[in-house]
């Protein structure tokens, strides 16, 4: 009887540690499937005449990250794969001032910005300190 005993309290032990580990499986894979509503209303953006679409996101060349202002997150790429963040981590990229420079994205404004990177890094390249000051004084 004191071996059934033994037997059953293990094997609850291993039950429990089973359950526990499904569970975390389940939250982690719950986490990465978190759907972002939009936070702001689409009227409220700006657009451009030109290319005939609102100013849904920024992006930032410094450390090739993307802000979407409908659904207030960022989309930052970590190990090369894109993630999305509600802020930008400390010293991510050695996250700066300068590094906070940033230019409205004025040819997208659909969900999938990150498919569009190669063709915006290419487009905005990196901004110097010297571009910042300038358009900061607005001598540019």
């Amino acid at each position: 009887m004191k071996n059934l005993k033994i037997i059953l309290f293990i094997f609850s032990i291993f039950l429990a540690n089973k359950i526990q580990a499904q569970n975390e499986e389940d939250k982690a894979q719950n986490d990465e499937n978190v759907i972002y509503e939009d936070v702001i209303d689409r009227s409220t953006l700006k657009y451009n005449n030109a290319t005939q679409c609102q100013i849904r996101y920024y992006y930032y060349p410094n450390i090739e990250a993307y802000y979407d202002i409908l659904k207030e997150i960022y989309y930052i790429k970590e190990e090369g794969e894109w993630t999305v963040v509600e802020e930008i981590p400390i010293n991510f990229r050695g996250y700066s001032v300068y590094n906070n420079a940033n230019v409205p994205v004025d040819d997208y404004e659909d969900d999938s910005i990150t498919e569009m990177f190669p063709i915006h890094k290419k487009r905005f390249g990196y901004i110097t300190k010297e571009k910042v000051r300038k358009k900061l004084i607005g001598s540019e």
